[in-house]
């Protein structure tokens, strides 16, 4: 298994172990993660590769929501620099929705 030699060949024993472990248990009694690792167990490598890019992506962007949500707002900070234009809500020219007639 090519890419968990990156990870160390150890891991994907180790989890293949887990996962044969957890299998002895039926599946009411088994936790999230014991599902998770007992479904990698048996899933073929080029699909491994896919859910461990998915993990990571989705760590990583969890990571920066949750740290811009720690910033505090600032009420009016904007003022006066954001203007709307007197026509907004004007309908469009059909122009707009069939092309320039150019």
């Amino acid at each position: 298994m090519q890419n968990f030699r990156k990870f160390g060949h150890e891991s994907h024993y180790n989890l293949v172990k887990w996962g044969e472990k957890a299998i002895g248990k039926s599946n009411a009694t088994m936790t999230l993660l014991e599902k998770i690792v007992t479904e990698l167990a048996s899933a073929p490598e080029p699909l491994l590769v896919k859910v461990l890019d998915f993990i990571q992506l989705n760590k990583i962007a969890s990571t920066t929501v949750s740290d811009s949500e720690n910033l505090p707002r600032t009420p009016g900070l904007y003022q006066g620099q954001i203007w709307m234009s007197e026509d907004f809500n004007d309908p469009l020219p059909d122009e707009f929705w069939l092309g320039d007639a150019e």
